[in-house]
């Protein structure tokens, strides 16, 4: 996997890779000759998707699909179909057939009501993809709401505790005295939690809301005013803010845990992805109705500091994470209803907790928007390619391929978003402009 996709692997994980090898999504157009259709299926086909459907209104369209000639649509790179791509193309009438289950089906360039009708009714995530003269439209109709597992892959929010430090860490943070490690001349060698440690401690709890990361910086300037050039000290100021960040996050927490309290009690799901993240946000809010904190993820970035003591500090957050990752498997082995669940996937869910996101579901979709604009006169080279891509029988329909290949990216996003969980998807509608040669509009909903 490593040879072939590593650049993706590298932004959005393996395990996300796994689950587009394992997706199965259905193109659903009238000709495969649709410029919208084919950068669809070549982005989607680029990206590792293990399977896909095309259910088109005229199959023949697709005929040289798989032929060597220098014309189809795979002939570029023979191998882009590879061992895992498994292709099909049917009449969309196929759709009907209730033992046939997608993992995302795309609607593109179906502009009839009744056309998507019967798709909108399906449980499969749906997205609608529209490019048509300067004009372009991506729509999502969720028919379940839809968990973020990592709204923000590769940025990393160290979990900290300052504020709400449990005993044995507020024990370490209290055996030091920074009045004596500075006299000594020692000071550099504190990892910088310890300094933010004793900014606030004296803060009152129900002060720390309204405590800012200004006021931590300034209090250590105040404290060290000729020790602000020390790497640590530089990493205080720096993760000011860390200093009451994981109150906060608390505090988020449970604010998200109350909004989604209905999803949680859902029975039926469709992505399994979803329930599995259904299943852990129900054990988490028992774990904090029980314990009155969140689970540790365990990670602890390099910091500036004394080997000994970052060891110490380190040996702390693993140990607490490890009992956390125990008190949380005992209310799972309590909780009813399990899914399915890989090796590990607690873990994993425990260490992602503060890029969770949830998108509510929207089970229908509206009416693509008509702009009225008129574009500018184009070209006169363009412009007579405009005019033979609209003669009368031609393969290509009136779709300027500007606006197809930058819709067609824009959907394959989308759907590579709902498959891997990773980032938040768009909500609503998604509209574009190419209003003129140098210009062009972008608004979403």
């Amino acid at each position: 996997m490593l040879s072939r996709f590593d650049r993706q692997v590298r932004i959005w994980g393996a395990p996300a890779q796994t689950y587009l090898e394992r997706a199965h999504v259905c193109l659903v157009a009238k000709s495969f000759h649709d410029a919208l259709l084919q950068e669809i299926l070549k982005s989607l086909a680029l990206t590792g998707i293990g399977e896909i459907t095309l259910l088109l209104e005229d199959p023949e369209s697709a005929k040289d699909l798989y032929s060597a000639d220098a014309s189809s649509f795979f002939a570029v790179n023979e191998t882009l179909l590879g061992e895992k791509l498994v292709t099909d193309i049917s009449s969309w009438k196929c759709l009907d057939e209730p033992l046939c289950v997608y993992t995302i089906i795309v609607a593109v360039n179906l502009e009839r009501n009744e056309e998507l009708d019967w798709l909108v009714r399906r449980r499969e995530p749906l997205v609608v993809a529209s490019a048509k003269d300067f004009s372009g439209h991506v729509e999502l109709c969720l028919k379940e709401g839809h968990f973020v597992i990592d709204s923000l892959p590769g940025y990393s929010i160290p979990d900290v505790r300052i504020c709400d430090a449990w005993p044995e860490l507020r024990e370490f943070y209290e055996s030091f005295d920074l009045a004596q490690w500075l006299s000594s001349g020692r000071l550099s060698e504190i990892p910088y939690p310890v300094i933010l440690y004793h900014m606030v401690k004296d803060v009152a709890k129900k002060d720390l809301v309204n405590t800012s990361s200004k006021y931590v910086r300034s209090k250590i300037e105040e404290q060290f005013p000729n020790n602000l050039d020390d790497l640590n000290i530089i990493e205080a100021k720096r993760f000011a803010h860390l200093a009451i960040r994981s109150f906060d996050h608390c505090g988020r927490m449970v604010k998200f845990l109350l909004n989604v309290g209905p999803e949680l009690s859902r029975n039926q799901w469709f992505d399994p992805l979803n329930h599995e993240t259904a299943y852990f946000l129900k054990c988490l809010r028992q774990y904090y109705y029980r314990y009155e904190s969140l689970p540790i993820s365990g990670y602890l970035p390099d910091m500036e500091s004394s080997t000994e003591l970052y060891g110490r500090l380190k040996c702390l957050y693993r140990n607490k994470h490890s009992e956390d990752i125990r008190c949380f498997n005992d209310i799972m082995s309590e909780e009813g209803g399990q899914p399915s669940l890989p090796s590990g996937a607690e873990d994993v869910f425990i260490r992602k907790l503060r890029y969770l996101e949830f998108c509510p579901a929207k089970p229908v979709i509206y009416q693509i928007p008509n702009t009225g604009r008129r574009p500018r006169p184009l070209p006169s080279v363009l412009s007579r390619y405009t005019e033979k891509a609209n003669e009368p029988g031609g393969q290509n329909e009136a779709i300027t391929f500007h606006t197809s290949c930058f819709i067609g990216g824009v959907a394959s996003q989308e759907i590579i978003k709902l498959i891997t969980h990773q980032h938040v998807p768009i909500s609503e509608q998604y509209r574009y402009e190419q209003q003129d040669k140098w210009r062009s509009s972008i608004s979403g909903d």
